[in-house]
């Protein structure tokens, strides 16, 4: 029969900890995210720019990845906190080339990534 532990002040103790640093973790994310969104703006604020995606590399709070979309362009870049802005890949594309708007997926597909979507053949 298995015994059963009982919880520990240590285990709480650590459980609290992870928690703050979480927490702070995530706060400190959020507001990075924020100010990333506000730099970079500037820069494609030229640019008839109706969806910005702004996220950090995977594990890293330092490295942001930017996507920009306006009518027919997509903008992409990588912005680093201390050493700024790279330049801007730009990317043409063709809006509406197909009329897909039957296909129920495809229609959930672009309500979910609110137009970060590319279909190719």
């Amino acid at each position: 029969m298995i015994k059963k532990r009982s919880p520990t002040v240590a285990g709480y103790l650590l459980n609290t900890w992870v928690l703050v640093i979480s927490t702070l973790y995530l706060a400190l994310s959020l507001i990075l995210q924020s100010y990333v969104l506000d730099v970079v703006k500037l820069p494609i604020h030229k640019a008839e720019v109706t969806n910005t995606f702004v996220m950090p590399t995977p594990f890293n709070l330092v490295l942001w990845r930017v996507v920009a979309i306006d009518k027919d362009t997509v903008y992409d870049n990588f912005y680093h906190l201390y050493k700024g802005a790279g330049s801007w890949i730009k990317t043409t594309h063709q809006q509406h080339k197909f009329n897909l708007t039957d296909d129920s997926m495809i229609q959930k597909h672009k309500e979910f990534s609110h137009g970060f979507y590319r279909l190719d053949e």
